[in-house]
């Protein structure tokens, strides 16, 4: 069973601001993104103003970049099932047991590993690859920097979840 990865959600966010004293969109944006779950205040004050929704589609930035490189990753093989994982070669861990700062840093290291994979593929099929598909060529890198800037949010998120509440400013 595949666990997700933390984030900022409304109930979080409603349950910072019944915490506190005279709570605003922004001491509680500040008080989630200084526990490792980034969230901007006008997000806060979009949930509050909808009456802290109980769903929404906010997907996590590192599901959104290992999307986008496993929809490009079938350049890589010419076979549409190919997924950025099928590119490592690596086995799965158990991520059960996991803390939420765990999971981030072992999923940030795993697209790290795909990034680094599918970039090294990319260095052996430059020349034919820039020259017969340079539109799919861009799309693979604008991918590849998703992946390098998700994997460096979601480490930077899980140095403040680890830090705990005090030491995250720090």
């Amino acid at each position: 069973m595949k666990r997700s990865l933390p984030k900022a959600t409304p109930a979080l966010a409603k349950s910072v601001w019944q915490n506190q004293k005279r709570p605003s969109a922004r001491s509680v944006a500040r008080a989630m993104t200084a526990a490792g779950y980034p969230v901007h205040f006008t997000t806060v004050a979009r949930w509050k103003a909808q009456g802290w929704p109980t769903h929404t589609n906010d997907v996590h930035p590192l599901d959104q970049a290992r999307a986008a490189l496993d929809s490009i990753a079938p350049l890589l093989t010419g076979d549409p099932m190919t997924k950025a994982e099928d590119v490592t070669n690596e086995a799965k861990d158990n991520f059960e047991g996991l803390s939420d700062a765990e999971l981030l840093r072992q999923t940030a290291r795993e697209l790290s590993i795909a990034f680094i994979c599918v970039a090294k593929a990319i260095e052996l099929s430059v020349p034919s690859l820039v020259a017969s598909r340079p539109s799919e060529a861009a799309v693979l890198i604008d991918a590849l920097v998703a992946c390098g800037k998700a994997a460096n949010a979601a480490t930077l998120q899980a140095e403040c979840m680890e830090r705990g509440p005090g030491l995250a400013a720090k």
